[in-house]
Formats: structure tokens, sequence, C-alpha cells
């Protein structure tokens, strides 16, 4: 961060953390102009406070210039009044006179490569992509007279969440899709083998390989691709669902609980 006041590199404030402070006499109608810069390095957001309450801003002047080709504005951020650039810079400008705002000035950098927000999202709807999954495996059974013992599913459980436990680690080691890809490779591989190990019969093991391509391979895909997670995840739950009605609708269901 860097201060000019009146054309000359202000040092009167050693601390800028609290705010600028200035000390001095002013005439009627007379200006004294300070000018503030700053050069971050190392951030995926970046916020000018504009106050914690609505404030009158008799002149709003601010220039944003930026290496990165695209930034969202965050919500509840003010909107720029202009915006452009070319392949190797991106300028945001905000103008305004007589403005009454409680928004920030606010960009967040599309940083390619940092995948840490998509695998937080992608541990975080581990629940319910296991619960969808012990639930279509659960029904597919029922409806099919195969029976399972409570161990049995607590080891396909355990399974299947091994691809987030060896995810978790692995994003460390190499790179994300290749970590999530030897990840789900293994997990699925080792909860099909058990689905083969129980002896239940081959309609078993293409359910559970069913089942494990729809909410394990799908679902992690789909967080691959933001603007679409929600519609693929739709989609694969909406073919899931019409799967299981196709092979239960003629079940006698009074005769099965």
């Amino acid at each position: 961060m860097k201060v000019v006041f009146e054309g000359k590199e202000y040092t009167d404030d050693p601390d800028f953390s609290d705010g600028i402070e200035w000390k001095g006499s002013l005439r009627n109608g007379e200006i004294r102009t300070f000018e503030v810069s700053y050069n971050a390095q190392g951030t995926g957001v970046f916020d000018y406070a504009m106050g914690n309450q609505k404030a009158e801003i008799k002149n709003l002047d601010v220039e944003i210039v930026t290496d990165f080709s695209e930034c969202d504005i965050p919500n509840g951020a003010m909107i720029p009044a202009s915006q452009g650039g070319d392949n190797e810079m991106t300028k945001y400008t905000w103008k305004a006179s007589n403005l009454v705002t409680g928004q920030n000035i606010s960009l967040k950098f599309t940083i390619p490569g940092n995948y840490g927000e998509l695998v937080s999202r992608l541990f975080y709807y581990a629940p319910i992509a296991i619960f969808l999954f012990t639930g279509f495996i659960l029904i597919f059974c029922t409806a099919g007279g195969i029976v399972l013992h409570p161990m049995h599913y607590l080891f396909m459980i355990t399974g299947y969440f091994i691809f987030y436990l060896l995810g978790s680690y692995m994003v460390s080691y190499i790179p994300i899709i290749a970590a999530v890809a030897v990840s789900l490779s293994i997990s699925t591989g080792i909860v099909v083998y058990y689905s083969y190990l129980i002896k239940k019969g081959s309609e078993l093991v293409r359910i559970t390989l069913y089942s494990s391509v729809l909410f394990q391979w799908v679902f992690s895909v789909a967080f691959f691709i933001p603007e679409h997670t929600g519609f693929i995840i739709t989609i694969a739950s909406i073919v899931a669902f019409v799967f299981l009605m196709k092979r239960t609708a003629a079940i006698d269901w009074e005769n099965k609980w």
C-alpha cells in the first residue's frame, strides 16, 4: 500500500492498518489530495471496505488493474461502472458522484489450477453421495430379494468412503485430476470386488458398479464444471430414480416389509 499526499509520499502516519490519519487546518473551500494505491500479490480476493454502514461519498473514482483475465464480483459488492483490457491485464473502474452506499469494492480472482474450493465442496457433499449410494443398493436388493447383512452395507460404505479419505491426501502429492481419478478407481474397485466376494450373484456386482458410476464418478466430475454442477447431479439422480422405478414397479411391497 502506498499513500501520496499532495504529490509526495505520506510518512506522517507509520501504520495504515487502522486508516490514514492526518492533522491540519483547512481554509474554507481548500482541497488537500490523498492518493492511495495497492499492489496485492498472493490473494484470492481483494476487498476495499467502504464502511460498515451506509455513507455518502461525494466523488468516487476507483481503478483496479489486474493481470487476471477472469474475475468475479462477489455477492453484495459494488458493480463496476466499466471494465476492459487485453490478454495481459484487466482494468475495472468505479465512478460515481454523491453516492450513498454501504457496499464494498471487491474482486474475486479466478486462479487457474487452484482446486482448493472444489475439493472442499466435493468432500462437503460426501454424506449426500454416500446416502444415495447406500439407498440405491438397499432398495434394489430389497426388491430383488437379495439379502444383505448390515455388516455388508457397512463394508460397502467404508469402501465408498475410501475415495474421500484417500483423495484428501493424494491431492497434496499429485495433480487434482489424477488424484481424483486414482482415488475413484481404487474406491470403486474395492466396493465392486467386495460385492463379488459376497457371492450374491452377478446382479449385485452390476448394480454396485452402476451405483458407483452414478454417485461417485458422475457426482465428482460435476464439481469440475461449477456452472453445471447442480444440473449434472440432478440428471444423474433422475436417471437412478427412473432405473429403480423400472426395476421395482411390479414389486409387491406389502410382502417385502
